[in-house]
């Protein structure tokens, strides 16, 4: 079974509380700020759930669902 999440949020401090709460419960977390990387990050290995800070600079949020 699939438990990667993959984590796109530009707030470091956001992306840490995240991790270690969704951790907790064995998910393997990949944590990125940058949407472009994690876009690449997605497609090299499928996650099963994206969380995704549709407020970031730029509107980088809105450019991954794009």
């Amino acid at each position: 079974m699939n438990r990667r999440i993959l984590l796109i949020d530009a707030d470091p401090a956001f992306r840490a509380a995240l991790t270690h709460q969704l951790g907790r419960y064995r998910f393997d977390i990949a944590a990125e700020p940058d949407a472009d990387q994690a876009i690449a990050s997605a497609q090299v290995t499928l996650p099963a759930l994206l969380v995704v800070g549709v407020e970031e600079p730029d509107k980088t949020g809105f450019k991954v669902f794009q």
